[in-house]
C-alpha cells in the first residue's frame, strides 16, 4: 500500500510514485508509434485512404468506458472485501484474547502455559495466513511463534491457517478438561473460532476465486483494437494533434486495465495491494503487554510501500 503524503498541484501530475505508467508504458508506446504513423501518411494504409466516421468511435468510447467502469468496480469491491475480512479476523482474534483472560481461573499470559500458547498461535496464525495467500515462505516468521513440530506440520497442510486454528480449538478443550473454565465458556470461545474460521474462508475464497480470465481477455483485446484503429478516425480533424489524443485516451484506458487487474488481487506484493505484514504487526503490538513482549515498533514504508 502506497503511503505518506498524497502530492498536490503540479506535483501530483508529474509524480511517479504509484503511477500506472510503468505497468503500460509498451502498449502506450505501440499507440503512439501507429498514431505517428497514420498522421504521417495522412489516414492512408497501402495506398489507401481509410475513411472512418469519428462519431463511431465516440459511441464505442462510450461502450468501452462503462464496461471498464463495471470491471474497476468489481476489482475495488474485491479489494474492499479483503480489508474487511482482514479487519475482521484481527478484531476477532483481538475479542478472542479478551475472553480468554477474562473466562480463565487465573489467566497467566506471561508463563508456559496453554493460554500463552493460544495468543502465540493466534498471532502466527495471521503470519502464515499472509504467506499463504500470498504463496510465499511462513517459516522464518512462523518459528517466533509456533513450536518446530506444529510449524512444519502446518506448512505441509493444505491449508495452513485452519491447521493453526484447529490447534487452538483443541488447547482450548484441554483447558476445558482441565476445568479451568466453564463449558459456556468453552462453547462461547469456540464460536469466536467458528467466526475467525469464516473470516479465514472469506479469504481462501478471494485468493481462488479470481475475476473470469475471458472477460478480462475481452476487455483487453476490445480496447486494443479500439486504440489502434482511432488515429485513422480522427486524423483528419485531430491533423498533427493525433498522436496526443491517442495518447491521452490509451492512458486512460490502459491506465484503468491495469488498476483493475492489480487491486482483483489483494493479497499481493504489488504497490497497491493491502499492507498485511503491517497489519500482522499491529496485531502483534495490541498483544504484546499481555505476553509480557517489548511493544515492537509499527512496520515503516519502505520507498513510500507498506507491505
Amino acid at each position: 500500500m502506497i503511503t505518506g503524503k498524497r502530492p498536490e498541484g503540479l506535483r501530483l501530475l508529474i509524480t511517479l510514485r504509484g503511477s500506472i505508467l510503468r505497468n503500460i508504458a509498451f502498449p502506450l508506446a505501440v499507440i503512439v508509434a501507429v498514431s505517428i504513423a497514420v498522421t504521417l501518411a495522412h489516414g492512408e494504409l497501402l495506398g489507401l485512404k481509410l475513411h472512418m466516421n469519428v462519431a463511431v468511435f465516440g459511441m464505442l468510447g462510450t461502450v468501452l468506458a462503462i464496461i471498464l467502469g463495471f470491471r474497476t468496480n468489481a476489482s475495488y469491491d474485491r479489494y474492499c472485501e479483503a480489508r474487511l475480512l482482514w479487519g475482521e479476523l484481527s478484531a476477532a482474534i483481538r475479542a478472542l484474547a479478551r475472553s480468554l483472560e477474562g473466562q480463565l481461573e487465573a489467566a497467566d499470559f506471561q508463563s508456559d502455559t496453554q493460554e500463552r500458547r493460544v495468543l502465540l498461535l493466534l498471532i502466527g496464525l495471521t503470519h502464515v495466513l499472509r504467506h499463504d495467500l500470498r504463496g510465499t515462505d511462513a517459516r522464518a516468521d512462523l518459528v517466533e511463534w509456533i513450536e518446530e513440530p506444529l510449524c512444519s506440520a502446518t506448512l505441509a497442510s493444505r491449508f495452513p491457517a485452519a491447521h493453526v486454528l484447529d490447534e487452538v480449538s483443541r488447547s482450548i478443550n484441554q483447558m476445558a478438561r482441565e476445568g479451568r473454565m466453564s463449558e459456556i465458556a468453552r462453547v462461547a470461545l469456540q464460536q469466536e473460532l467458528t467466526f475467525i474460521q469464516r473470516q479465514l474462508s472469506g479469504c481462501d475464497r478471494l485468493k481462488t476465486t479470481p475475476i473470469p480470465f475471458a472477460y478480462s481477455l475481452l476487455v483487453h483485446r476490445t480496447i486494443s483494437v479500439y486504440l489502434l484503429l482511432l488515429p485513422f478516425g480522427v486524423v483528419d480533424s485531430c491533423g498533427s494533434m493525433t498522436p496526443v489524443v491517442s495518447f491521452m485516451l490509451a492512458y486512460t484506458f490502459f491506465g484503468l486495465e491495469a488498476v483493475g487487474t492489480q487491486i482483483e488481487e489483494p493479497f499481493g506484493l504489488l504497490p497497491n495491494d493491502l499492507p498485511l505484514a503491517a497489519l500482522c504487526r499491529a496485531l502483534e503490538i495490541d498483544l504484546a503487554p499481555l505476553l509480557g513482549h517489548p511493544t515492537p515498533p509499527p512496520l515503516a514504508p519502505v520507498n513510500g510501500v507498506l507491505t
